[in-house]
Formats: structure tokens, C-alpha cells, sequence
């Protein structure tokens, strides 16, 4: 029996009517299974991922791609400035990069407000407003100024895990990838950007190793590999699932890119399976003291 009904705040009534469309239209034209796989890519919304999908990406070191992270709200960033570049002949510079303020926060709404998704936000907020006041960068301070307001908001935060494995990250990023950045070169594009990816993932996996073998008591051995398949089909993944939203109605338009979006779902999950039978894919039963961890 029905008690009582109260209408939602407007903005949480436009959240639930954005994802509802966003899951409608991935559900119609990608299809009912690989839709799961980009609604979590995309939206970060895992309910629908079946079990075994997401054994397989946490086994190999992939787990990040199922979260809304700075990746995809760098490659976001990325494709407005394309876009807008284009939009607004190199003319119009504030306009948009305040419309891409509002875009990066609005997409930070839709995906929940989660940590990764707000520090990456507030991160690339700092950098554009620091463009528009022809002011100095400093990554770890837009980093530190990131994790301040989220603490601020939350501070029981910084006990979750998302929280920790994103700035730590972040943070090594900052720090040990400009060590590595110049440590081989290559006159290749191709082989250049290679090694780019795979310092950037050397980075990160510095300073996130020691918690995720704290909390999860294992390790993929193979990351690098799987990095390399994150690289290629992350950006193409997604750039196609916003292309779909946006064109969702049309259906001469939606069908193709549907049918290329599932395509793309399945040689992804079918390479990171790969990976995962691949001889000593898995390094388990660490069990390490959290004073080892901090050392």
C-alpha cells in the first residue's frame, strides 16, 4: 500500500531523468549485453554488470575502467576542446571554457558525485580557471585543493578506498611520471605514445600498489598488458557512447554507432579474458601489516 508520496527536489528529478534516458538509449541501440559494460564506463553504474565481468576486470588490473575516473574525465576534456575549438572558430575563449565548466560538473552530477570523479573535476576546474586569469598550474596543488573540499563535504571520505586509490594516483603521477617521461624516447608516434601510457601507468601504480594489495590481498601481474588495451578502446568507447546520447533519437545515425560500440565491448572484454588465463596472471595470498604498507 502506497503511504505517502513526495516529488523529488528538481535537481535530483533532472538527474534521475538524465540517466534514465542515458540507460534507455544504451539499452536500445548497444543492446541488452553489452549496455552493462558501457553504462559502467560511462556512468559508473555497475547494478547491471554481471558477476563474472567484473571478476575478469579486477583480476587483470582493469577494475579502474568500470569507474568513472580522471581517464575519463580527461578524455572528456579532450573532446570538448575539439569540439568547441571547432564551435567557436579559436574565437569566444572564456565562453567556453565556462561552458566546459559547466559541462565537466554536470557530468560530475550525472555520475553521482563520486571522489574520483569530483577530484578530477575540481582538478581540471583549477586548471581552466588558471587559463582564464593567465595564472600559473600546480598540479599537487589542484590536487590538495581537490581533496580539501571533498573532505570538507565528507570527511569520512578519506576512509574509503576509491578515495585513497585515486589520489595516490593522482600523486604519483605528478611525481614519478616526469621522472620516467624521458627515460626512453622513440622518433616512432605510435611507439612514443606507448611508452607514454605505460610510464604513466609505472606512475600511478607506485604509489596504489601497497593499499590495493592491503585491501584486495592480490596482484595482476599482467596490468601493463591490460593497460594497453584500456588505452586503445577507453577513449573510443567513450567518445562513442557520448556521440550516442546526443544522437540517440536518430535512428539512421544510432545504428551503426551502436553496432560499433558492441563490437568494441567485446574485443575488450575478449582481450582482458585472455590476459586473465595468461600462466601467473594473478599473484594471491598477501596479507601484509599496515605499517608495511605506509613503509
Amino acid at each position: 500500500q502506497l503511504i505517502d508520496h513526495v516529488p523529488l527536489p528538481w535537481f535530483e528529478q533532472v538527474l534521475v531523468d538524465s540517466r534514465n534516458y542515458s540507460t534507455q538509449i544504451l539499452d536500445k541501440w548497444v543492446g541488452p549485453k553489452d549496455a552493462p559494460l558501457i553504462k559502467a564506463i560511462l556512468l559508473g553504474d555497475k547494478s547491471d554488470l554481471d558477476v563474472e565481468t567484473k571478476r575478469v576486470f579486477m583480476n587483470t588490473g582493469a577494475m579502474h575502467m568500470l569507474a568513472v575516473s580522471g581517464m575519463h574525465i580527461g578524455l572528456i576534456v579532450v573532446l570538448l576542446i575539439w569540439i568547441f575549438k571547432r564551435l567557436f572558430f579559436y574565437r569566444g575563449r572564456v565562453v567556453a571554457m565556462i561552458c566546459m565548466i559547466v559541462l565537466l560538473w554536470f557530468y560530475a552530477f550525472l555520475t553521482g558525485f563520486s571522489a574520483s570523479v569530483v577530484r578530477a573535476v575540481a582538478m581540471f576546474t583549477v586548471l581552466i580557471v588558471a587559463q582564464l586569469l593567465k595564472r600559473g598550474y600546480q598540479p599537487i596543488n589542484s590536487l590538495s585543493v581537490a581533496g580539501f573540499f571533498i573532505l570538507l563535504v565528507d570527511p569520512l571520505a578519506i576512509f574509503d578506498v576509491g578515495f585513497q586509490l585515486s589520489f595516490l594516483a593522482m600523486l604519483g603521477i605528478f611525481t614519478v611520471y616526469p621522472l620516467l617521461e624521458n627515460v626512453l624516447q622513440f622518433k616512432n608516434y605510435i611507439l612514443d605514445q606507448a611508452w607514454q601510457g605505460t610510464a604513466i601507468g609505472l606512475a600511478s601504480q607506485v604509489f596504489t600498489v601497497p593499499i590495493s594489495i592491503y585491501y584486495f590481498n592480490q596482484f595482476p601481474n599482467y596490468f601493463l598488458l591490460t593497460n594497453f588495451a584500456v588505452m586503445l578502446f577507453s577513449g573510443i568507447m567513450l567518445g562513442l557512447a557520448i556521440g550516442l546520447l546526443a544522437i540517440g533519437k536518430l535512428a539512421l545515425l544510432s545504428i551503426p554507432v551502436g553496432w560499433f560500440l558492441a563490437l568494441c565491448c567485446s574485443m575488450l572484454v575478449g582481450f582482458i579474458a585472455f590476459v586473465e588465463y595468461l600462466p601467473g596472471a594473478l599473484a594471491v595470498g598477501f596479507s601484509p601489516h599496515w605499517s608495511w604498507v605506509i613503509l
